[in-house]
């Protein structure tokens, strides 16, 4: 007769084997994971890495940049990441906050090497230079080929999908220039009134005026002064809308409007999107 403790362990011994041998071996390479600061380096990070990366905003969707505290989360993706591709410029601290969490030198992909800058409004001289490049198509095609170009270096064994990926998004940030070239020549008004700088590079580019509100950080204090000479642009140029950006409080720019008669519309800065299926070129466009 069979002891029963030998018969139990037996079992058990069984059901741990069958349980082994029957589990599948995932044999799928894991992808390289790439972050990005946030949602438009994300988006064409994404379009130039194609299926062979996996990329990541560490600015949730939706939540303005300038009010993106870092969280323990984000150090711990962060940290099992092969490259951050970076902003520098007004994200440079934040950005540096997080890689001195991680505790440990991570890849950069700096996107804006070698984009030609430009200044701060002289009326906000402390601000320094103008971050918004990711609103210049003609910037971003800067971008895209630094994007291109630390991804190959990282990851060279899928050099060829890197770069074929990428020349198609430099062509298409061509085209969305040329568009953006041809559909703005017939507009009869060439001033536009935003609740802050965001816009400095699409008026440089394509040759109109923007007067904000604001400098180029949001949600500053709005001086008594600044309003008047809103109000003395909009009245001066029959200016019919105001604009005020997705993820910030519209109630200022709708009360000017209210003042002079004028519409508040939204219009997006493309620091993130309500969409998570929009990509760079939907936003744009």
């Amino acid at each position: 007769m069979t002891h029963p403790g030998i018969a139990t362990v037996a079992l058990v011994l069984m059901i741990l084997f069958v349980g082994c041998s029957s589990a599948p071996i995932d044999s799928t390479p894991q992808k390289t994971q790439i972050v990005a600061t946030f949602y438009p380096l994300y988006s064409i990070t994404r379009m130039i890495a194609g299926d062979v990366a996996s990329v990541h905003s560490l600015v949730p969707n939706g939540v303005e940049p300038h009010d993106y505290d870092p969280t323990p989360g984000d150090i711990q993706r962060l940290s099992r990441a092969k490259a951050f591709v970076t902003h520098g410029l007004e994200f440079a601290t934040t950005e540096q906050r997080l890689i001195d969490g991680v505790g440990r030198q991570i890849p950069r992909i700096y996107a804006n090497a070698n984009v030609p800058l430009l200044p701060a409004d002289p009326q906000y001289p402390a601000q320094g230079q103008d971050s918004h490049t990711w609103l210049s198509p003609k910037a971003m095609i800067i971008i895209a080929g630094n994007i291109r170009t630390g991804l190959i270096e990282l990851d060279p064994a899928n050099a060829h999908i890197y770069a074929t990926n990428a020349a198609n998004v430099i062509a298409d940030l061509k085209m969305l220039d040329s568009d953006f070239s041809t559909s703005l020549t017939s507009c009869t008004k060439h001033v536009v009134v935003t609740n802050h700088q965001a816009f400095g590079y699409l008026a440089h580019d394509y040759g109109f005026e923007q007067v904000a509100l604001e400098g180029l950080q949001p949600d500053a204090e709005v001086s008594p002064q600044v309003i008047v000479q809103v109000h003395k642009t909009i009245k001066d140029n029959n200016l019919k809308y105001v604009l005020y950006e997705e993820l910030s409080d519209p109630r200022t720019m709708e009360t000017i409007g209210q003042d002079v008669g004028a519409t508040a519309l939204k219009l997006s800065p493309l620091e993130g999107s309500s969409n998570p299926d929009d990509t760079y070129f939907d936003i744009m466009r």
